[in-house]
């Protein structure tokens, strides 16, 4: 089953499977609040830049069920750094349950994916409107069938839930304002799961 975590009003996040809480944002208030399993997030979206020590710190402080591996925005070559550097410093009880943020250019996916493998990556992301698109349908395939890469769709918005249909993922974190916007994409995510991606799983 797909796990769909959210950030957004209450209402959301009492809705939701999980909830998301950014490490720039009084995770702890938020944690103990909700007391459910949590996606921690970088701080990337937001223009900033966590240093994997510090993620690693509070990710052992508030054990969440997923982290997302320091990232800098439209900047592949540095999210890598950051990547290798959280991975040299994270145990191996880390690694696995940590996200690594897929945002290589075209040429270099594959050669990638097989450095996420060799940093220990068991999880592969990549932020929504970047290379979800219905052109990437084959490669995702590939990284789940052949690479053996659990995937999660990081941030999805507006423009990227008509994408849902072309993907299995195996959780995805939601921006939703709208409490009504959010339960019609859980069900859409329940009806895919049921009708499109059972010979997946």
């Amino acid at each position: 089953m797909v796990k769909i975590y959210a950030q957004g009003p209450d209402a959301i996040m009492k809705e939701a499977d999980r909830i998301v809480v950014n490490i720039l944002r009084n995770p702890e208030a938020k944690m103990k609040r909700y007391r459910k399993p949590a996606i921690l997030d970088n701080g990337g979206f937001q223009g900033k830049t966590v240093s994997p020590a510090k993620l690693i710190e509070v990710t052992e402080k508030l054990k969440p069920e997923l982290v997302i591996a320091p990232d800098v925005r439209f900047d592949p070559k540095r999210t890598m750094e950051l990547h290798k550097e959280y991975a040299e410093l994270a145990d191996t009880k880390i690694m696995d349950k940590t996200v690594a943020v897929f945002r290589p250019k075209i040429q270099d996916m594959y050669r990638d994916l097989k450095e996420y493998q060799r940093l220990g990556y068991s999880i592969i992301s990549n932020p929504t409107g970047e290379n979800y698109s219905e052109g990437y349908s084959k490669f995702w395939k590939e990284v789940r069938e052949d690479y053996g890469f659990k995937i999660h769709i990081l941030g999805a918005q507006d423009g990227t839930y008509n994408l849902i249909k072309e993907y299995y993922f195996d959780s995805i974190d939601l921006v939703s304002q709208d409490i009504q916007e959010f339960k019609d994409i859980k069900r859409n995510i329940e009806i895919a799961e049921l009708k499109y991606w059972r010979h997946l799983l």
